[in-house]
């Protein structure tokens, strides 16, 4: 699969129809924003922020060094979702394996992991569920659902644990 090296946003015009739409991974030098939906056939590394006026869905996972910040779904149909700041969404996250922020996770809707999710501050969505993939496969670590703190919204399917820590 190619990787597309994005070095600014304008790189990315490329792409763009309806919604940016890329076939192969994304490899992002800095902040990468867009005003409309992104959908990448791959996945997206970026040693910045992502932000998108839109959904942001991949096929494979989504890593950032800094946050996400979408106005629609944030899905990675395929993989995982690793950010080192937060997660924030006018919609719901969907993750095929487990999404981890060093900071919180916010989502209007819900937010559906396979597998863990990890923050070190608040998590807040409607509805939560981890551990998807995980009832008959994987140990109860991979059901997880580790927070400093439940902010809003309720552990559906996961075992819930605040650690207190950040707020």
């Amino acid at each position: 699969m190619t990787t597309h090296i994005i070095k600014t946003s304008k790189d990315l015009d490329q792409f763009k129809n309806t919604c940016y739409y890329v076939i192969g991974n994304l490899e992002v030098h800095g902040d990468l924003e867009t005003e409309n939906n992104l959908h990448v056939v791959g996945s997206i590394k970026a040693n910045g922020n992502i932000k998108v006026n839109g959904f942001l869905r991949t096929e494979g996972s989504i890593e950032a060094d800094g946050f996400i910040e979408a106005s629609g779904l944030v899905n990675a149909s395929l993989g995982y979702v690793k950010v080192g700041k937060y997660i924030k969404t006018d919609g719901c996250i969907q993750v095929d394996r487990s999404i981890e922020a060093g900071e919180f996770i916010h989502a209007e809707s819900f937010i559906l992991a396979g597998l863990q999710i990890v923050c070190d501050g608040s998590l807040r969505a409607d509805t939560i569920m981890a551990g998807l993939r995980a009832l008959e496969y994987y140990p109860d670590e991979n059901r997880m659902v580790v927070c400093g703190r439940l902010e809003k919204g309720k552990v559906e399917l996961g075992i819930l644990k605040e650690t207190l820590i950040k707020q």
